[in-house]
């Protein structure tokens, strides 16, 4: 017989292996009906447009450069710069966890474990995203006085 805290920790576990799964099924269906999530649809539309927004601002503050190049220039095309490679990396994680075509069921499921496996890590990327999105703000506004 076990003890009482040994009970609530097996049915924690137990509960928590369950809701796992159910997600993991919940991706799956989402895969071999659509391709992708929506959260995988969703981040990649605001990363596209963040990525061309950083493409087009890096290409402004490089034509402001026939003028002598300021260090708040600098610092904004530096900016636009790691916002460009950290989108791009992102995208292409994102794209990897689309489904190609017609998949199998297995491979719509392995999918959808790579999917939640790789969820904390793709919120930290969409974090430091953020920050150079707000950065990039911040100069962009600095620059306008």
């Amino acid at each position: 017989m076990l003890d009482p805290l040994s009970a609530v920790s097996l049915a924690g576990n137990i509960v928590g292996f369950i809701e796992f799964t159910a997600e993991i099924i919940s991706k799956t269906r989402e895969l071999l009906s659509h391709g992708a999530t929506q959260e995988i649809y969703n981040a990649e539309i605001v990363i596209r447009d963040l990525l061309q927004l950083s493409k087009q601002l890096k290409i402004g503050a490089q034509s402001a450069g026939a003028a002598p190049q300021t260090d708040d220039d600098k610092a904004l095309e530096d900016f636009c710069s790691c916002c460009i490679g950290l989108s791009e990396t992102i995208i292409k994680r994102l794209e990897k966890l689309k489904l190609k075509e017609e998949a199998s069921k297995p491979r719509a499921f392995l999918h959808a474990l790579k999917a939640v496996w790789s969820q904390k890590e793709l919120q930290s990327e969409e974090v430091q995203l953020a920050s150079y999105r707000s950065q990039l703000e911040f100069r962009v506004l600095t620059s306008l006085r």
